[in-house]
C-alpha cells in the first residue's frame, strides 16, 4: 500500500505546543493533514467554525486502545509494518478568563489551581485521533463536542455521553458520541456504526465496549461462510447478532415510510438509545422541463448511527381516519447521525414536498450532505432508510408498536367520551376532542426528573408520584397535547411481557380533572364502548 498523505513529512504543528487555529493557511493545512476526503474536510471545517475553535494542541505519539486492539488482531500479522502509534489533536475555544498559549498551558499542566483547570475544561471542544499514515483512512476515535440542545430550534442530541480525557495529567471532559472512519481492513461502515452505538449502550447497560475489529468478529460469529474480515458490509441479521453478543437485545424493523421512521427515532432517542440504520443512497436527476425528479443510478448501501433530531420549522401532520393519531413525532424535520464517511453529527433532512420516482412509483426520499461525484445529477445524494436496529436493555419487553396500537384504541374512546359527556351535561364549554400524542420510552429516574421540574402538575399529585409510587426501571409515556399544552399523561410498564397501564396517570387540564372523564375512560376503554354509551 503506497502512502496516501503526501504532506505527512511536514505536519502543520509542533508537538505539545498550543497552536492558533484560525481561518486561512493554518486551519487549511491542519484539515488537509487530518483527511484528504473533500466531503469530510468541508464538514469538519463547518463543524470547527460553529464550535468557535480557536486553538489546538497535538499529542504525538499517542496510544489509542481501540486501534491497538485492531492492530493486534490484524495489522501485527501483516507483511508490511503499519505502525501502532497514533496522534491525538485537541481543540479549544477562546476563553475570556485567560488567553491560551503554550506558556499558560504548561503552567496549568504543573499547577494545582482548580479554577484554571475548570476554565480550560469550559473551553475544551474534544479531540480527533489520527491513525498511522500508512492507512488510507486516517481518522480514528474522535470525540467532538456536540452542538448545544437548542429549545428555540427544537434541536436535541440525546444519544451522547460524557467522555473523560487525560491530557498530560489534566482531567478534561467532553460530551459526545465517539466517531471514527471505517478502517476498510477490519471494520466496514456497519461495524463502525455499531461501535458508535455501543459507546452509548455500554455506558447505560454496563457492557464491554468492543473495538471495531471485535465488533466485526461478533457480527460474523454465527456465519460460517464468510472470511474473518469481509470487504463487503454486514446484513441486518449480522448486526443483530453483534448486539446480542454484547448482552443487549436487538429490535429490527423495516421502515415503510418516513412518518414511521420519525416515530421510532423519537420513541427511542428520547430514552437516549442510539439507532443503527441501514440506508440506501441515490443520485437524483431533475427534468429541466417538468421539474420531475428520478433516480439517475442504482442505489448504494450504507450504515449510520442516529443520535439526535430537530423539530425546527416542523408542523404536525393531520390524523387520517377514525383510528388516525396526530403524533408529535411528525413535526421532526431532520435528524443527526454519525456517518463514518462524512463526519460526526451529520444532518439528514426530511422533505415531504419532494417526491422522487423510483421506476414509475413516487417515493419520498431524504436530503443528505453526501456530494455526488457524477455530472448531470443534483449536487447532493438522496437517502432512504431501509432498516433500523435498536439496541435495547433486555428488560424492555414492550415494543413501540404495542403502545401505539393501545393509544389508537384509547384515543377513540377518549374522543367519544368527551363528546358524550358535554352533550349530556349543562357545561357550555366547547373543547376539541382531537389530541396530539407524544409516545416515548424513558427510564424512571428521567421520568421523575421531568415530573419534579414540571410546574403545571398539582403538588399533591407530584408528591404521590415521586414519593409513594413504585415504577419499573423502564416505562413508556404517552402524552396528549392540545396546542402545546399537556392535557394528560399515561404510563405503561415497559418491562412486562404484555402491555399494561400503570395505575397512576396525570391529568394536567383542570376542566378534565373536575369532570373526572379520564377515570371513566381508562376503565371503560378496555371494554365495549357501545355498551358504555348505552348505559350512560
Amino acid at each position: 500500500m503506497s502512502q496516501t498523505y503526501t504532506n505527512l513529512e511536514h505536519p502543520p504543528y509542533t508537538k505539545g505546543v498550543i497552536e492558533l487555529y484560525e481561518k486561512g493557511d493554518k486551519s487549511e493545512k491542519l484539515l488537509n493533514y487530518i483527511t484528504e476526503r473533500e466531503q469530510t474536510k468541508n464538514a469538519l471545517r463547518e463543524f470547527f467554525e460553529n464550535l468557535g475553535t480557536t486553538y489546538f494542541l497535538v499529542e504525538d505519539p499517542y496510544i489509542d486502545k481501540d486501534f491497538l486492539e485492531d492492530y493486534s488482531n490484524y495489522y501485527a500479522r501483516s507483511y508490511r509494518n503499519h505502525g501502532r502509534f497514533c496522534e491525538r489533536i485537541h481543540f479549544f475555544s477562546k476563553s475570556e478568563a485567560f488567553e491560551l498559549n503554550t506558556e499558560k498551558f504548561q503552567k496549568i499542566v504543573v499547577s494545582i489551581d482548580k479554577e484554571e483547570i475548570s476554565e480550560l475544561n469550559r473551553c475544551y471542544l474534544g479531540f480527533v485521533t489520527l491513525r498511522p499514515s500508512s492507512l488510507t483512512k486516517r481518522i480514528g476515535k474522535t470525540c467532538l463536542k456536540n452542538y448545544k440542545n437548542d429549545s428555540s430550534r427544537n434541536r436535541q442530541y440525546t444519544a451522547v455521553r460524557e467522555y473523560k480525557v487525560n491530557l498530560y495529567g489534566i482531567p478534561l471532559e467532553v460530551n459526545s458520541m465517539a466517531f471514527q472512519e471505517q478502517d476498510e481492513a477490519v471494520a466496514v461502515c456497519a461495524s463502525i456504526a455499531l461501535w458508535s452505538a455501543f459507546q452509548i449502550t455500554g455506558k447505560h447497560n454496563q457492557h464491554e465496549i468492543p473495538s471495531p475489529s471485535i465488533v466485526t468478529k461478533l457480527a460474523l460469529s454465527e456465519s460460517s461462510y464468510v472470511k474473518e474480515y469481509p470487504s463487503i458490509g454486514l446484513t441486518s441479521e449480522q448486526i443483530a447478532v453483534a448486539v446480542n453478543k454484547v448482552g443487549i437485545t436487538p429490535t429490527i424493523r423495516v421502515m415503510r415510510n418516513t412518518r414511521e421512521l420519525k416515530q421510532y427515532i423519537y420513541a427511542y432517542l428520547k430514552a437516549k438509545i442510539p439507532i443503527v440504520c441501514g440506508i440506501s443512497l441515490f443520485d437524483v436527476r431533475s427534468d429541466l422541463k417538468t421539474g420531475e425528479k428520478s433516480i439517475a443510478s442504482s442505489k448504494s448501501f450504507h450504515a449510520i448511527t442516529i443520535n439526535g433530531f430537530s423539530f425546527e420549522d416542523g408542523e404536525v401532520e393531520m390524523a387520517v381516519g377514525k383510528k388516525g393519531l396526530q403524533l408529535r413525532s411528525s413535526r421532526m424535520t431532520k435528524f443527526f447521525a454519525h456517518d463514518d464517511q462524512l463526519c460526526p453529527f451529520s444532518r439528514i433532512d426530511f422533505n415531504s414536498k419532494t417526491n422522487v420516482k423510483i421506476g414509475n412509483l413516487p417515493c419520498n426520499l431524504m436530503h443528505t450532505t453526501w456530494k455526488s461525484d457524477k455530472k448531470e445529477v443534483e449536487e447532493y445524494k438522496y437517502a432512504k432508510i431501509e432498516t433500523i436496529i435498536v439496541p435495547l436493555n433486555h428488560k424492555v419487553r414492550v415494543s413501540y408498536q404495542e403502545v401505539l396500537v393501545k393509544i389508537r384504541n384509547y384515543s377513540i374512546v377518549l374522543r367519544n367520551s368527551i363528546k358524550v359527556f358535554f352533550e349530556k351535561s349543562d357545561i357550555k364549554i366547547k373543547i376539541s376532542n382531537r389530541f396530539e400524542w407524544e409516545i416515548y420510552l424513558t427510564k424512571v429516574n428521567d421520568f421523575k426528573k421531568e415530573i419534579r421540574e414540571n410546574s403545571t402538575i398539582d403538588e399533591k399529585i407530584k408528591l404521590n408520584i415521586l414519593m409513594y409510587q413504585n415504577y419499573p426501571k423502564y416505562i413508556w409515556v404517552a402524552r396528549a397535547y392540545k396546542k402545546d399544552n399537556i392535557k394528560l399523561e399515561l404510563i405503561f410498564d415497559a418491562t412486562e411481557s404484555k402491555i399494561t397501564y400503570l395505575k397512576d396517570y396525570i391529568i394536567y387540564d383542570p376542566i378534565f380533572r373536575a369532570i373526572g372523564v379520564f377515570d371513566e375512560v381508562l376503565e371503560k376503554s378496555k371494554k365495549n364502548f357501545k355498551q358504555w354509551i348505552q348505559k350512560t
